[in-house]
C-alpha cells in the first residue's frame, strides 16, 4: 500500500510539471507570435517589449533573442536624429555584451531671463496685423461719424470764373464770382440717424478692437505658457536620461560579473531606451512650440528671442463664485458690447430706413455778382442771385416733387438788362421708390438678427464661463492630485534606494522608481500650467484681463 501511494504521488507530480511546463511553453509561443506581427509592422517597441516578455518565461529562447536583436537595429535606425547623436544602449545578443553609445548631444536650449509673458505682450501687440487692421477701422469709424456729422450743417461753395472770347467780331471779357449755400431743411430725421448710426459704429470698431487685442492675449498666453511646458519637459527628460544612464551601466556591470540575469538587463535596457525615446519627443515638441511662440510675436526662428522661464511656478487656488462671473461677463464682454451696439446701430439704420419715406425740403442759393464787357472796355458788375426750394413727397411706390426757384441774372453782353425769372415746378415720378420698401424691410430684418446675436451672445458666454470655471476647477484638483502623488513617489524612490543599497531590489526596480517620479513631476508642471492658462480663459470670459491671478 505505501509503495503505491508514493508512485501515485510522484505521477502526480509529474503531470502537474509537465502541465506548468506546457503552459510556460504555450506562453512563450503567444509572445514570439505577437512579436513577429509587431516587428513586421514596424512597430519595434512592441516588439522588443514582448520578446522581453517571452525571454523572461524562457530566458535561452533563440528565436527570443534573434528577435529583440532584429528589433533594436530597427528602432536604433529609425530613431537618427539630425540635431541628436545620441543613440539608445543596444545589447548584442550573440556576444552577450552591451553595444557601445555615444554622451548625450548638445542642445541649443533657449536662454533665460530675456522676455517674460508681459514682455512677449508688449511685443505682440506691436506686431500683430489684425491688431493693426482693427486700429485703422476706429480711424475709419472716426472719419465717417464727422462725415455724417458733418451732413447736418448747409453747405458752402465759393466760386469764381473769368472768361474771355469773342463774339460778333468783338473780343469780350467777363468776370464772375459767387458764393452757393445747400441746406437739408428736413429729411424726417435721416440724416440725424445718421449720425447717430455713425456714433455706435465707432464705438463698436473700438470694441472690435478690444476683443480682437483680448483674443490675441489669449492666445499668446496659451503659446507661452506650452512652450514653457514644453522647455520643462524637456529640461526632466534630459534630467531624467543622464541620471538612467548611470544605472544601464550599473546595470551593465552586474550582468557582466553575473550579479543580475540577462532579462533584468535586458529590462533597463528597455527602460533607458524608453526614456531616450520620451527624450526625442519632448526634443520635437520643444521646437514646434518655440516655432508656434515666435509665429504669434510675428518673429522669425533666427531672431534670437529668448524666454523668461518662470521658475517658480506656483499654484495658487482663486475663491471663485461662478454666478458672480457671469455676471461679470454680461457687464464686461467685449463680444457682448458689440452684439448690444449692433442691436443700437440696426435700430438706427431702421429709423433711417422709415425717414426715406418721408417728406424731404432742401433749400439751396447763391449770392455773388458778374459782368461781361467788349475788349477794350471798363469791365461793370452787377448782382447775380438765386434762390430755390425744393420739396419731395413719397406717395405709394412713387414720388411728386415740387420745386420752386427765383433768379437775378445779371447783364450780359447779349443781355443789357438784368433777367429776373421765378419757377414752380412740380413732377410725378412713377414707381422710382420701390428701393425706400426694400430698405425698411432689409432694416428690420438687420434688427432682427442683431437682437437674435445679441442673445446667443449672451447664451454663449455664459457656457464659456461656465466651461473655464470647471476647467479651472478640473485643473487646480489635478494640480493637488500630483503634489499628493510627487509625495508618494519620492519617499517610495527614498526607499527603493535604501533598499537597492542592501541589495534588496534590482537595478530595473530603483529605474522603475526613478521614471514613475519624473513623470509625475512632469504631470505637475502640466496640471499647473494647465491651472494657469485656465484662469487666463475665466478671465477671458468675464471679459476683465487679470481678474483672477
Amino acid at each position: 500500500m505505501k509503495i503505491f501511494l508514493i508512485f501515485f504521488t510522484l505521477f502526480i507530480s509529474f503531470n502537474i510539471l509537465a502541465f506548468a511546463g506546457g503552459e510556460t511553453a504555450k506562453d512563450v509561443n503567444h509572445y514570439l507570435i505577437q512579436a513577429r506581427i509587431q516587428y513586421d509592422n514596424s512597430r519595434y517597441e512592441e516588439a522588443i517589449e514582448l520578446c522581453n516578455k517571452a525571454l523572461a518565461l524562457d530566458p535561452q529562447n533563440k528565436e527570443a533573442l534573434d528577435c529583440a536583436e532584429k528589433a533594436i537595429e530597427r528602432s536604433r535606425a529609425g530613431l537618427k536624429q539630425k540635431k541628436s547623436e545620441r543613440k539608445p544602449i543596444e545589447f548584442n545578443m550573440i556576444v552577450n555584451t552591451p553595444a557601445p553609445y555615444l554622451p548625450p548631444p548638445k542642445i541649443e536650449k533657449p536662454k533665460s531671463d530675456t522676455i517674460s509673458l508681459k514682455g512677449a505682450i508688449e511685443i505682440g501687440l506691436e506686431n500683430h496685423l489684425p491688431i493693426q487692421i482693427a486700429l485703422e477701422q476706429i480711424k475709419l469709424s472716426r472719419f465717417k461719424e464727422k462725415e455724417a456729422f458733418r451732413e447736418l450743417f448747409p453747405e458752402a461753395t465759393l466760386r469764381w470764373d473769368e472768361t474771355s472770347g469773342r463774339i460778333s467780331s468783338k473780343d469780350y471779357m467777363g468776370r464772375k464770382y459767387q458764393l452757393k449755400l445747400q441746406h437739408p431743411l428736413y429729411h424726417g430725421g435721416e440724416l440725424k440717424f445718421t449720425w447717430e448710426q455713425a456714433k455706435v459704429n465707432l464705438k463698436i470698431a473700438q470694441e472690435n478692437y478690444d476683443k480682437t487685442k483680448e483674443d490675441y492675449i489669449l492666445e499668446l498666453t496659451k503659446a507661452y505658457y506650452d512652450y514653457l511646458k514644453a522647455i520643462r519637459n524637456f529640461n526632466a527628460q534630459e534630467a531624467l536620461l543622464k541620471d538612467l544612464e548611470n544605472d544601464l551601466a550599473m546595470a551593465k556591470k552586474e550582468h557582466e560579473v553575473e550579479v543580475s540575469s540577462l532579462v533584468g538587463f535586458l529590462n533597463v535596457q528597455s527602460q533607458y531606451n524608453q526614456a531616450y525615446y520620451s527624450y526625442l519627443s519632448s526634443e520635437n515638441s520643444l521646437s514646434l512650440a518655440k516655432l508656434n511662440f515666435l509665429q504669434l510675436l510675428s518673429l522669425d526662428q533666427d531672431d534670437g528671442v529668448k524666454i523668461k522661464i518662470d521658475t517658480e511656478l506656483i499654484f495658487k487656488e482663486c475663491a471663485i463664485d461662478l454666478e458672480e462671473c457671469i455676471k461679470l461677463a454680461y457687464e464686461n464682454r467685449a463680444d457682448l458690447k458689440i452684439n448690444d451696439l449692433s442691436l443700437q446701430a440696426a435700430e438706427f439704420g431702421e429709423k433711417v430706413a422709415k425717414s426715406q419715406q418721408s417728406p424731404k425740403i432742401d433749400l439751396t442759393g447763391t449770392v455773388g455778382k458778374a459782368g461781361e464787357v467788349a475788349t477794350p472796355g471798363k469791365l461793370r458788375m452787377s448782382d447775380d442771385w438765386f434762390i430755390g426750394a425744393k420739396a419731395s413727397l413719397p406717395w405709394g411706390p412713387n414720388t411728386m416733387n415740387y420745386s420752386y426757384t427765383n433768379e437775378n441774372i445779371a447783364p450780359s453782353l447779349t443781355s443789357f438788362q438784368p433777367t429776373k425769372d421765378s419757377v414752380h415746378s412740380v413732377r410725378l415720378n412713377i414707381l422710382d421708390n420701390l428701393v425706400s420698401y426694400t430698405e425698411a424691410q432689409r432694416s428690420e430684418v438687420t434688427r432682427q438678427q442683431a437682437y437674435s446675436d445679441l442673445v446667443k451672445g449672451k447664451q454663449t458666454a455664459a457656457t464659456q464661463v461656465r466651461e473655464a470655471y470647471f476647467n479651472y476647477q478640473e485643473s487646480a484638483l489635478k494640480v493637488k492630485t500630483s503634489v499628493q502623488n510627487r509625495e508618494l513617489y519620492n519617499r517610495e524612490l527614498a526607499v527603493m534606494k535604501e533598499k537597492r543599497s542592501m541589495n534588496e531590489a534590482e537595478t530595473q526596480d530603483l529605474v522603475s522608481a526613478k521614471i514613475k517620479l519624473a513623470g509625475e513631476d512632469i504631470n505637475y508642471t502640466s496640471a499647473v500650467i494647465e491651472n494657469k492658462i485656465a484662469i487666463a480663459k475665466l478671465n477671458k470670459a468675464i471679459g476683465i484681463r487679470d481678474h483672477f491671478k
